[in-house]
């Protein structure tokens, strides 16, 4: 009865039902569900959820951006490029990859310094189209 009464509300009544509606969907829409399903379990974060520019402006997250609020993160993302900070942190960043990767002994512990390496760049590339 209480499978009947689920299923009549358009409910899944096992975690097979879901799937098999899952299959059902189109691509994104798999996608959409998916992530809502693991967001709890990992560190899920989606280009929805990033500053982005939309028809109407920018969004980040579900929340609109003011072009005051914008410029505000411009000026703060070129603020901090220009800082003693950055400068620091970049030098420090660049010098311990470069570090890990020498004393590096394995194919994992070189992956892991480039990662290092890879991620502080983008960090930098997407401070730099910020600033613009």
């Amino acid at each position: 009865m209480r499978e009947y009464i689920i299923k009549k509300l358009g409910g899944f009544a096992s975690v097979n039902d879901a799937i098999d509606s899952i299959k059902d969907k189109e691509t994104d829409e798999q996608r959409r569900i998916l992530t809502l399903a693991v967001s709890d379990l990992y560190n899920v974060v989606s280009a929805d959820d990033l500053l982005r520019k939309t028809n109407e402006g920018m969004k980040f997250g579900d929340r609109e951006i003011t072009p005051e609020e914008y410029r505000a993160i411009s000026q703060t993302a070129q603020g901090f490029m220009k800082s003693t900070l950055f400068k620091v942190v970049d030098k420090d960043i660049r010098h311990l990859s470069n570090q890990s990767l020498h004393a590096s002994k394995t194919v994992l512990q070189i992956a892991g310094s480039e990662m290092m390496q890879f991620v502080w760049e983008q960090l930098v590339k997407r401070l730099k189209g910020l600033s613009v």
